[in-house]
């Protein structure tokens, strides 16, 4: 309250009510209320109301980490000129003390499963290495994000690479390589797509030729300075004459073209940036035009401080609790942007990503990230923040390498590749129950004239096809109709008419009598698979595959495959006993429920197996499914579930191995397994009782 209003007296814990009323209240009305049961004199109160509706109290938002009580018992340290630290410590308050966090407090899902994910695997690598000196945490972008978000992100990504692929073959035949474009080409070749070819600092025209990667006379500039803000995304970069950018230096364009430009310069700029018709507004607006660059730079550290709070504060809260009270550091966190930066400056790009940019198909990528974060030092996190912050300054390129900061020792990058070639990647078995135990769909199944069945489905005729019209069953005879077939064809007849109108919503097909057509039954090639209210339904996701050995009459190991469903637990008292024959009905699989076929072990999504196949080719990886017409099998690579071995025939197998792997990567070889049906164990004579 300023003098010109007035000298008004309040106490401390009136002050504390208003600040909380202003803080916790949004209605103006509500506002003034609650300054009056704060006991605040009238003159008090309008005072504030008109300093709120000036805009005074902006930064009044949300609650502070520390409460009114203890704040007033640390001020009278602070005026005597004690640090925070130790007004806390007169006070009879520890700083930096925080509250035990619980795994079951955590209401976030994913957080809770991340967490508890890491912790034991943290204990595990405790068990057979003991406490590690440091841990460096680098947290995933996307923890907090939903399945729905997570799909649209997918989505997107699926979208660009596709984009990529045609900008790669455009640039290939722009420039007329002989060679895939490197991924500093591509980068540089979307930028000048989105830039009309030209320098947006300049106006002065990039050829082609430019575009090299070996080509200095361009640079890929950051718009905002990425010291000051961190993002190193496609929206902060630009194409630039290398001149251009040294002249810009570690500024924002407006901060250059108000302290070096005439104003014109800058009006002409904002033009060529508005006709960018390929720049979204989003990029134009918020990096190339913005002028409030200081209030930005602060948005910007708030936000990354609060999308990781919340994960940070309990994961190191948690690892720190593993440590002894000893006042040393042995948890800190690392940025995602400064791992890439480091691992390409030591030469290990190539491990994560292709020449174009592109990830390959290699889940070891975290391995070399966790081997890069290890190497780092907090002295050289120092070093490449003031580089890179210099190299703004003075306007160079600013890319991480070995002049700003060397490798951690000799012969580090062979070392780190020789390391990142044992790692195994160790993915848990899926044993619980997938999915639904059959689809929601119910299909009639109805014997033909031979008295084979017969699985149909009613179909939207919105959804029929050209090859659905011609399997259209011929309905049964009813009222006065005497040729059922003939009733059929007007049908489909009056279908197609609706089909070459256009399929009007307000004019649907019709059958015979006036009544609409909306949905027609179809027949299928379906089998009869789980029966349902008169009907079938189609099976859900395989539970497990059980895997049984024979020998035959001439000495031979023979392999039998018996899949189990989720209906088969929900109905059967004793386990299926058939096992897949290739090209054979269900009904003539073979029997394993009789002497001569020993049980080996059960696989279940992301067994790891090893087989052997007749020709002496061994293939070893993730188990990902069996293939019931064929009796073949699914495995993928260790590294990426993306990589497949599929078709691999099972009866003829040399050897079929299964191993259990720990979270270290540790894989053991399991002799014999028991084989259980809803949790109990059984045998082939108990399975018969």
């Amino acid at each position: 309250l300023t003098p010109q209003e007035g000298s008004v007296a309040v106490t401390p814990a009136q002050l504390d009510k208003a600040a909380e009323v202003i803080t916790f209240r949004n209605d103006l009305t509500s506002i003034r209320t609650g300054l009056q049961e704060a006991g605040l004199t009238t003159h008090a109160v309008e005072a504030l109301m008109a300093a709120l509706e000036r805009g005074k109290f902006a930064a009044f938002k949300g609650a502070g980490h520390v409460s009114a009580a203890a704040a007033r018992a640390i001020l009278p340290g602070l005026r005597e000129g004690l640090m925070y630290s130790e007004a806390c410590t007169a006070a009879g308050f520890d700083h930096a003390a925080r509250p035990t966090t619980q795994l079951s407090d955590i209401r976030n899902p994913v957080v809770r499963k991340a967490l508890g994910e890491m912790l034991k695997t943290v204990r595990a690598i405790i068990r057979q290495y003991g406490l590690p000196d440091l841990i460096h945490v680098e947290l995933a972008r996307d923890v907090g994000k939903s399945t729905e978000e997570r799909d649209e992100i997918a989505r997107g990504i699926e979208k660009v690479n596709k984009q990529r692929d045609r900008n790669r073959t455009h640039l290939t035949e722009l420039l007329k390589l002989k060679r895939q474009p490197l991924g500093d080409e591509m980068l540089r070749y979307e930028l000048w797509q989105e830039q009309n070819g030209r320098c947006l600092y300049t106006d002065e025209a990039i050829t082609p030729d430019m575009l090299l990667s070996t080509d200095n006379r361009v640079q890929v500039d950051h718009i905002l300075p990425w010291s000051r803000f961190g993002d190193d995304s496609f929206a902060n970069k630009t194409l630039c004459l290398a001149r251009a950018n040294q002249q810009k230096k570690g500024r924002t364009p407006f901060e250059w073209f108000s302290a070096d430009r005439a104003s014109a310069d800058w009006d002409a700029f904002v033009v060529r940036v508005e006709n960018c018709k390929a720049m979204k507004g989003r990029k134009k607006r918020g990096f190339y035009l913005r002028k409030n660059a200081a209030e930005v730079e602060e948005a910007f550290r708030n936000r990354n401080l609060g999308d990781t709070r919340y994960t940070t504060r309990i994961l190191l809260d948690v690892l720190k609790g593993l440590y002894p009270a000893d006042g040393q550091i042995h948890v800190r966190a690392r940025p995602g942007a400064l791992t890439n930066k480091l691992r390409r400056g030591w030469g290990l790009q190539g491990l994560k990503k292709d020449e174009q940019g592109k990830r390959v198909e290699d889940d070891r990528h975290h391995a070399l990230d966790a081997i890069v974060l290890a190497a780092t030092s907090q002295s050289m996190v120092q070093r490449l923040t003031r580089a890179f912050q210099e190299a703004e300054r003075q306007g160079l390129a600013r890319e991480f390498s070995g002049e700003f900061v060397p490798a951690p020792w000799p012969g580090f990058r062979l070392d780190a590749e020789a390391a990142w070639q044992k790692v195994t990647v160790s993915r848990p078995e899926r044993r619980t129950i997938p999915g639904e135990a059959h689809a929601a769909t119910i299909k009639r199944v109805k014997p033909d004239a031979e008295g084979n069945p017969v699985v149909s489905v009613r179909k939207r005729v919105d959804d029929l096809k050209e090859a659905d019209l011609l399997r259209i069953p011929v309905p049964k005879p009813y009222g006065r109709i005497a040729d059922p077939s003939k009733l059929r064809d007007l049908m489909v007849g009056s279908i197609r008419d609706w089909w070459a109108a256009g399929k009007p919503k307000d004019a649907p097909p019709r059958m015979p009598n006036g009544d609409p057509i909306l949905k027609v039954r179809v027949t299928t090639t379906d089998k009869p698979a789980v029966p349902v209210r008169g009907g079938t339904a189609d099976r859900g996701d395989m539970v497990r595959v059980d895997v049984f050995r024979e020998q035959d009459t001439k000495g031979r190991t023979r392999f039998h495959m018996v899949p189990v469903y989720p209906h088969q637990l929900v109905a059967m008292a004793s386990p299926p006993a058939l096992a897949v024959v290739a090209a054979r009905p269900e009904d003539s699989w073979t029997d394993v429920d009789r002497s001569g076929f020993e049980f080996r072990f059960s696989l279940f999504i992301n067994s790891l197996v090893e087989v052997t196949k007749p020709d002496g080719e061994v293939i070893g990886g993730y188990f990902k499914g069996l293939n019931r017409s064929t009796a073949a099998i699914t495995v993928a690579a260790t590294k990426s579930p993306a990589l497949l071995t599929q078709s691999i025939g099972t009866k003829t197998l040399h050897a079929f191995r299964k191993f259990d792997i720990d979270r270290l990567g540790n894989a053991v070889e399991l002799q014999q397994e028991a084989r259980t049906w809803r949790g109990v164990v059984c045998t082939s004579q108990n399975q018969r009782d």
